[in-house]
């Protein structure tokens, strides 16, 4: 398999013109981690055989659009590395984030 990694930097626009040359290279699938959760971009993907799975966003269409999701378990995965660091003896543990996440 070739990988091809496209990077739009939350810019709704780049995106759509990502997902139309990924959809012009006929790719086998797409990993999205859409910007717009209301965007029904995806769905010319499946209707040409492409499959689309979302990544940590359920589009506000679902229902009429279903499509595969795969989410993080942002919080349960916080506590284990926080648990890991005290027990190597870290008491001092700092977090980085977006802004809009902190």
């Amino acid at each position: 398999y070739i990988v091809i990694e496209c990077a739009y930097n939350y810019d709704s626009t780049a995106e759509r013109e990502m997902l139309n040359y990924l959809a012009a290279k006929k790719v086998d699938g797409v990993i999205l981690l859409p910007v717009n959760e209301e965007d029904t971009m995806y769905t010319s993907l499946q209707e040409m055989k492409i499959p689309v799975v979302f990544v940590d966003q359920y589009p506000a269409f679902l229902e009429r659009h279903p499509v595969d999701v795969v989410q993080s378990d942002n919080e349960n995965g916080g506590k284990k590395l926080a648990e890991y660091l005290i027990s190597k003896g870290h008491r001092r543990i700092g977090i980085i984030s977006p802004a809009e996440y902190s």
